[in-house]
C-alpha cells in the first residue's frame, strides 16, 4: 500500500525477515531466554512502525518465535501488519512456522 507516496509495507517485511534471520542463528538457550514479547519503535520512510519479537509455546513442547511489524495508518482506523516466524523443535531444528500458528500475530 502507498502512504503519501511511500511504500512502507516492503520495508516492514524486510525488517521482519532480517530480525528472524538473526534469531535463527541464535543458540537455543538464547531463544529460550527471549522475553515473551519485546517491542521497539522504528521509523521507516518517515512512518512510525512498531517491531515486536514474540516467544511462545508451540505444540509438542516446541518454541514459536515471531517477528511482527505494525504500522497504524489513517488515525488508527486501519493498520498494516507484517509477521513471520519459525518453530524451534525439541532437537533445536528451526522450522518455518505454519500459517495457522501466525494467525494471532497478523
Amino acid at each position: 500500500m502507498t502512504i503519501g507516496g511511500k511504500r512502507v509495507r516492503p520495508e516492514m517485511a524486510k525488517v521482519v525477515h532480517e530480525r528472524l534471520a538473526s534469531l535463527r542463528l541464535a543458540p537455543d538457550a538464547a531463544i529460550q531466554a527471549l522475553p515473551e514479547s519485546q517491542t521497539t519503535q522504528l521509523e521507516l520512510l518517515g512512518e512510525a512502525v512498531a517491531i515486536t519479537t514474540y516467544r511462545a509455546l508451540a505444540p509438542k513442547g516446541q518454541t514459536l518465535v515471531v517477528a511482527q511489524a505494525v504500522h497504524h495508518r489513517w488515525l488508527g482506523i486501519t493498520t498494516e501488519v507484517e509477521a513471520a516466524g519459525f518453530v524451534v523443535s525439541q532437537r533445536g531444528e528451526r522450522i518455518e512456522a505454519p500459517e495457522e500458528l501466525l494467525w494471532n500475530y497478523t
